[in-house]
């Protein structure tokens, strides 16, 4: 046993520490790179619902901002709306005071006239 212990604490022993721990460097360097690619491939489905859920996201803000204005649009057309419905209930309320009907009577056409400029033309019938 004498030439063993040669051999290992001699000029070879010394070549081969080196050769066992570049082994032993690449061992763990491929165990290192194992443990990655393991755990990105566990992850990867839950890579995937994210980028769904950050696209849907982006969606359903794009949908909320676009409510919003189209929100602020709908109540100013509402708002001219009733404006112009309380105008032409001013104007039959003033044309019905001035031409009291009788009770078996249709409203004349001084009423419908009243009721006609109250609402003012209608795509319709606007002249060019």
């Amino acid at each position: 046993m004498p030439t063993a212990s040669l051999f290992f604490t001699g000029v070879l022993g010394a070549a081969v520490r080196h050769r066992a721990l570049i082994v032993l460097a690449l061992l763990l360097g491929s165990v290192a790179l194992n443990v990655w690619q393991w755990k990105r491939a566990v992850t990867a489905p839950l890579r995937t619902e994210n980028r769904a859920l950050g696209a849907a996201l982006v969606a359903v803000n794009d949908m909320a901002t676009q409510a919003t204005r189209d929100s602020a649009a709908l109540l100013a057309e509402m708002d001219a709306l009733v404006e112009r419905g309380r105008t032409t209930r001013v104007v039959y309320r003033r044309a019905a005071s001035l031409t009291p009907l009788p009770a078996p009577c249709a409203p004349g056409a001084d009423r419908i006239q009243a009721v006609n400029e109250g609402l003012g033309p209608s795509e319709s019938t606007k002249r060019e």
